[in-house]
């Protein structure tokens, strides 16, 4: 099992979108780090995160992710607040 981590006060940044079977992509920055974020079948919280200086707090799981041979940390999302 994968810890569960959250963090506040992050901000969106970035192109968000819906991708595959409702799964919502987008990017976060909190400080001066950023990361990918993936959160599965959360589509539906696409206006949520898309107000303009809207800061969300997240629940989530650190993963590696593969995408064309290109391996990168992202956020796997199990909440968003």
């Amino acid at each position: 099992m994968r810890p569960t981590f959250y963090a506040r006060n992050l901000k969106v940044i970035g192109e968000h979108r819906i991708v595959g079977n409702n799964h919502l992509r987008f990017k976060v920055k909190g400080g001066n780090i950023c990361f990918d974020a993936i959160a599965f079948k959360m589509g539906n919280r696409l206006l949520d995160i898309s107000k303009p200086g809207k800061r969300l707090t997240l629940a989530f799981v650190i993963e590696e992710n593969e995408w064309m041979g290109e391996k990168t940390i992202q956020l796997n999302v199990r909440g968003i607040e």
